[in-house]
């Protein structure tokens, strides 16, 4: 996923196999390394979720300097206008919330 300003996070998508009617998406944005969750987020997507993990700028696989809270606002608003503009059409993003 490529931030405005050309920095490219890494981010992992889960789809529900079958049909492609519009769905709710759940967000995961974090720091500790996306893949730790994708086994846990699966879950999700069996239900019928669509579902986006995604490593924060200068984290795990995610290019761009680590500064904590610095780039969350405009990373995280390009992550949504990119979630919204995704085939299937989104009807509600969730944002998960790890503390850190």
């Amino acid at each position: 996923m490529v931030m405005p300003d050309g920095v490219k996070l890494a981010a992992t998508v889960l789809l529900p196999a079958g049909d492609m009617t519009p769905r709710s998406t759940i967000l995961t944005r974090t720091p500790y390394g996306r893949q730790m969750f994708v086994p846990d987020h699966e879950r999700f997507a069996h239900r019928g979720y669509a579902v986006v993990c995604q490593d924060v700028r200068g984290r795990e696989d995610s290019q761009g300097q680590w500064q904590p809270m610095q780039y969350e606002k405009a990373d995280g608003d390009a992550t949504l206008d990119w979630i919204a503009a995704q085939p299937p059409v989104v009807t509600r993003i969730c944002k998960r919330w790890y503390r850190w």
